[in-house]
Order: structure tokens, then sequence, then C-alpha cells
């Protein structure tokens, strides 16, 4: 019997308990909640508190460079003190600061995307900029390795020249040495037939002279 009374009477303390630390959140949120706090949504989200509407009971906050949302004031799950202590700013003075409007806000919005829009051009431009200067550091380079093919066919060229001047004197050397033969056994020739020709032609043979000796018979 005390059993389910001492489960009860614990029950009990922890819903009171807990309604406590809500409430004591709930008020902490509602004293805390002014803009420049730094705040946590209940679905996650991180952000700087930008304005308040008491009217609609929504806060407008800003979760990155660009990105403003407005969510309703329950959907604020956490709260942190912003630089300036929140008593030199009470929240009287903070709630009395006039909400953004939703021209104010997609002028911010705009803003804040022409902004990054600037950013995304300029490195656009940096990015082409190292790609012409790559591209003409290749054309530089291909205009090199031309040059030196064509150095290397004209050293070729000259070569084959070389090689055939070569040839040229190689013949021209033969043919001399054909015709300074052909000289040597002209002259040779020559010289044969001129000793030939100059022997006395009244010495005759041993078989001249009987038939001399029979005619003065």
């Amino acid at each position: 019997m005390l059993i389910p009374l001492a489960l009860a009477a614990l029950l009990i303390f922890f819903l009171f308990n807990s309604r406590r630390k809500q409430k004591a959140r709930a008020e902490q949120i509602k004293t805390n909640l002014v803009p420049g706090a730094k705040v946590m949504t209940t679905f996650g989200v991180f952000g700087t508190v930008l304005s308040i509407d008491d009217e609609d009971n929504q806060v407008t906050i800003e979760s990155g460079p660009g990105t403003v949302l407005r969510v309703h004031r329950q959907a604020i799950g956490q709260i942190d003190t912003p630089d300036t202590a929140v008593d030199a700013a009470p929240a009287t003075e903070a709630t009395d600061s006039p909400a953004i409007t939703d021209a104010e806000l997609d002028a911010m919005n705009e803003r804040k995307r022409a902004e990054a829009g600037d950013d995304d051009l300029k490195a656009a431009d940096a990015d082409l900029n190292a790609a012409d200067a790559d591209f003409k550091a290749d054309r530089a380079d291909a205009k090199a390795a031309d040059a030196d093919l064509k150095a290397d066919r004209a050293d070729e060229k000259a070569l084959d020249a070389d090689l055939k001047a070569d040839d040229a004197d190689l013949t021209a050397d033969k043919a001399d040495r054909t015709a300074a033969e052909a000289d040597a056994a002209a002259k040779t020739n020559a010289d044969d037939v001129d000793g030939s020709s100059t022997e006395d032609p009244s010495k005759g043979t041993g078989t001249d002279k009987p038939d001399t000796d029979d005619k003065k018979n």
C-alpha cells in the first residue's frame, strides 16, 4: 500500500519539478530575448536575434551571412546572454524596438546575396586569369618545342649536305685516278710505238742475207 503512494508522490514531484524548470526557462527566454542575443531554435538552427515582433509573437534571426529567418517566439529553444548585460538593457526597452518589415527583410537578403555574388565574381575572375596564364605558358612551351624541332631539322639537312659533298669529292677523286691511269697507259703505249719506229730498217734478219748473195751470183 505504501509503495504505490510513494510512486505517486514521486511522479507528482517530478511533474512539478519539470513544470517549474520549463517555467523558469520560459521566463529566462522572455527576459533575455533581445536583439543581439545568440539563440538556438527547437529545430536546431543557430542564429542571432535581429528584431522581435510582440504583436505577432515573431522573432527575426540571422542564421548566417545572407540568411535571415522569421520564427515564432515559442520556437526559440535556447538563448545565450548577449555581449552586453541584460541588466544594462532591460527587456522592456528591447521589446520596444521596431520590428523588421517584410520589405526590409527582403532588402537585407538581396544585399547579402549581392555581396556574396560579388565575391563569387571575383573568385571566377581570378580563376579565369589563372587559366589564361596557364594557356599562355603552354603556348610558349609549344613555340619553344617547335623552334627546337626546326633547329634539329636544319642540322639534319646540313649533315645530309655534308655527306653529299663528301660523296661528290670521292667520285671526283675516283675519276681523277681513272684519268691518270688512262694517261699513264696511253703514254706507255706511245713510248712502245716510238721505240719500234726508231729501229734501222736496213738491218735484216739472218735469212735475208742468202737472198742477197744469190742475187750477186
